[in-house]
């Protein structure tokens, strides 16, 4: 298992980082990602015939055209808003592509990973790298690898990021085998278990 770094600066870079890395490796791949992790591995894997499958855990699974931003506002009109949107923390004006976005600490683990223990959620909030307003407003320019490749989803139903039922309808368009997991958006660190066996059986696959 191998997990490359992303610079978390604009969508497309990060695509093209995954994608060469992707490439480099041998064999056959089934690419997993998390939130934000999600958008990179869509548009990384496409048209590569390497990759065998994707994971999404409590991901974006956009389509060509989409943003993170623009599906954020999808959701929030359709299902309400995320109760981590008011404790986002940027360190500039939003206007500004460059302006980097933290979660407050304070209330870190509350909007992220409510489920696992305070102290531990206080180290993740302390380490949590930002992500550049750019790659929020960004638009995936290719086709989407969940058309072409098989794929399975796992929602978060107490996740308070993106909306439980906004990863349903991005699972249900996507055609993905779906699992609900009872946990927050963080769901890899706070049901580790679970997600290895669905990753195990994607791999199975």
């Amino acid at each position: 298992m191998l997990a490359p770094a992303v610079g978390l600066g604009l969508l497309s870079g990060d695509i093209a980082a995954a994608r060469k890395f992707i490439s480099d490796v041998p064999g056959p791949k089934l690419l997993v990602g998390h939130s934000y992790g999600g958008a990179v591995i869509t548009g990384a894997a496409t048209d590569l015939p390497n990759v065998t499958g994707l994971v999404y855990l409590a991901a974006f699974a956009l389509d060509q055209g989409e943003s993170l931003l623009g599906l954020n506002n999808q959701f929030g009109q359709q299902y309400g808003p995320a109760l981590a949107g008011q404790f986002l923390r940027p360190d500039g004006p939003f206007e500004n592509p460059q302006t980097l976005v933290y979660l407050d600490r304070a209330n870190f683990g509350q909007a992220f990973v409510q489920d696992i223990d305070p102290e531990r959620a206080a180290v993740l909030a302390a380490t949590q790298r930002p992500i550049a307003v750019a790659a929020f407003g960004e638009p995936l320019s290719g086709i989407p690898a969940w058309r072409q490749v098989r794929s399975w989803y796992q929602v978060s139903t107490q996740d308070r990021v993106i909306q439980p039922d906004g990863e349903r309808w991005m699972a249900q368009r996507s055609g993905a085998e779906v699992i609900e997991l009872d946990t927050s958006h963080a769901s890899l660190i706070a049901r580790p278990q679970a997600i290895a066996k669905l990753i195990k059986r994607a791999a199975r696959a």
